[in-house]
């Protein structure tokens, strides 16, 4: 495998503007990948994707803060012919996501936090141009260049301890995904005896639980 590449950031926070804190940005990144010899399972690829953000909090009181987020991804994806993969094709995908958040203080060195989330997911060239033995994982498989873009909506209610010798926090959270871009197995064999997955879109729902605990060691400015 070969993978050539860049990603480069630039953002910008801005002095409060009215009752708006925060900052916005530009990210570009490139990646070209190859995979050679007789293993190759994908044609080489060229991902181009180019993205911009904005993030903005409202002070609402001395205990409650209001924030949200948005960014925008244009991915475009370059195929080269190759003889075991066909004519050269490409696809362009523009996708949009938004977040909705709400931070409450009750009491000193704790915080209560709910967000709301939209977002939504480009498939890469694997999901969409695979096609052969993956021999890492044993596997056959088959991308699918029609795939739809993945969304979802997901929300998140956490309580935080941010100050003292003890820190961390406790998450809960749910994501409801359309079209969730999953491995599914065919039930199939390829001539070499390697299970067949093809790439799919699929209705999906995550749910669980976070724990994050950290202890200070040392904290100079107690003494």
């Amino acid at each position: 495998f070969k993978n050539r590449g860049y990603d480069s950031r630039i953002e910008l926070v801005h002095n409060k503007l009215g009752l708006f804190e925060g900052s916005v940005g530009l990210q570009s990144g490139s990646n070209d990948f190859s995979a050679q010899g007789e293993e190759a399972f994908l044609p080489p690829t060229t991902t181009n994707t180019n993205s911009g953000f904005i993030f903005e909090e409202i002070a609402l009181g001395k205990k409650t803060r209001f924030q949200l987020g948005g960014r925008l991804d244009h991915q475009t994806i370059d195929v080269d012919e190759t003889s075991n993969f066909g004519a050269a094709q490409s696809r362009d995908d523009l996708t949009g996501s938004g977040s909705l958040g709400l931070i409450y203080r009750p009491i000193k060195d704790y915080a209560v936090a709910l967000s709301g989330s939209y977002t939504q997911r480009a498939p890469n060239a694997q999901e969409l141009y695979s096609n052969g033995n993956h021999v890492a994982t044993d596997t056959f498989e088959v991308g699918d260049k029609d795939l739809d873009v993945q969304k979802s909506q997901g929300f998140d209610l956490s309580l935080r301890k941010e100050s003292g010798f003890l820190t961390g926090e406790i998450n809960l959270f749910y994501n409801k995904f359309q079209n969730f871009i999953t491995l599914s197995p065919t039930g199939q064999n390829d001539v070499g005896g390697s299970p067949i997955y093809n790439y799919v879109n699929l209705p999906a729902g995550f749910y669980g639980a976070e724990i994050k605990t950290r202890f200070s060691a040392y904290d100079a400015n107690a003494h």
